[in-house]
């Protein structure tokens, strides 16, 4: 979800948890303000995933897929029984 005021155009992330972050995107250029709360802190875990797909060798979104079964569901890098394994 995005939104725009007084010319600062904003990202906002939520979870099901109560998470939630609000980031600055523009002016292009930052540095932009991050606002999180709740018990995760999702703009963390961007960066996160970020340094972990750049660290990767920025692979191709063919590389990844999802497994869903009754008990769970989680995206793998490269197989799905891959030690890169995230919940969903």
């Amino acid at each position: 979800m995005g939104r725009r005021e007084q010319g600062i155009g904003y990202l906002s992330l939520e979870a099901p948890d109560g998470s939630w972050a609000e980031i600055e995107i523009e002016p292009a250029g930052g540095p932009y303000r991050v606002d999180q709360g709740g018990p995760r802190r999702l703009w963390d875990l961007v960066e996160d995933a970020h340094s972990w797909w750049t660290d990767a060798g920025k692979p191709d979104w063919s590389a990844f897929g999802v497994t869903v079964t009754p008990e769970d569901q989680h995206a793998w890098y490269e197989t799905p029984d891959s030690a890169h394994r995230w919940s969903l």
